[in-house]
């Protein structure tokens, strides 16, 4: 058997101590700092916020659409179409359309606004507005059933049945040299983003 000595024992001890003591002093403490950035994909919304469906029904049921007559652009992102005349008062042709999110925003839609010229290139908004031009011009303000603005959800969210009306107001006379005439209609509809 091994027996220590008193003094040699205290002398472990204590270096045992010294040990304990000199490792508890050396500590350290490690940090992780950073920024997270993060950016809009404006991109992605702007690409994706798409017409899918547009079609024109008229009043008179015995018009009818011709090929053509109404298109989504290759982008799908404008709708072009023209009319067949409206002769009699009263009688209506109305674009339904319908709007696709495909993007990783909602969509919330902040209303519509259309500007009409006549044949002559003047703008004549204030006077369809008024009802003192030969047509009138209605146009869903995209609004849900409560009155707040549409809403579409995000990766393939539909806004279906969005219309603009166009309605004969009042009978065009013509001139000696033409029996019709054209009104160019642009609308523009406002969106913006949601976080979903």
């Amino acid at each position: 058997m091994f027996y220590m000595k008193g003094k040699t024992k205290k002398s472990i001890v204590v270096l045992v101590l010294l040990m304990v003591i000199g490792f508890a002093a050396v500590t350290t403490t490690l940090t992780i700092n950073g920024v997270i950035r993060l950016g809009a994909n404006q991109e992605n919304f702007k690409n994706n916020l798409i017409f899918k469906k547009a079609e024109l029904t008229y009043s008179d049921t015995n018009k009818t659409v011709a090929a053509g007559k109404v298109t989504i652009s290759e982008d799908k992102k404008g709708i072009n179409f023209n009319t067949q005349e409206l002769k009699n008062i009263g009688e209506n042709v109305t674009l339904t359309y319908d709007v696709t999110n495909n993007s990783q925003y909602g969509a919330e839609f902040k209303g519509i606004t259309c500007t009409v010229t006549n044949a002559e290139g003047t703008d004549v908004t204030k006077a369809v507005n008024n009802n003192t031009e030969y047509i009138t011009l209605e146009y869903t303000k995209n609004k849900d059933a409560e009155g707040n603005n549409a809403k579409i959800s995000a990766n393939g969210g539909v806004l279906t049945g969005e219309t603009l009306k166009v309605t004969l107001r009042k009978s065009y006379v013509g001139t000696e040299t033409t029996t019709t005439t054209n009104y160019s209609v642009n609308c523009t509809i406002n969106a913006s983003g949601l976080s979903e």
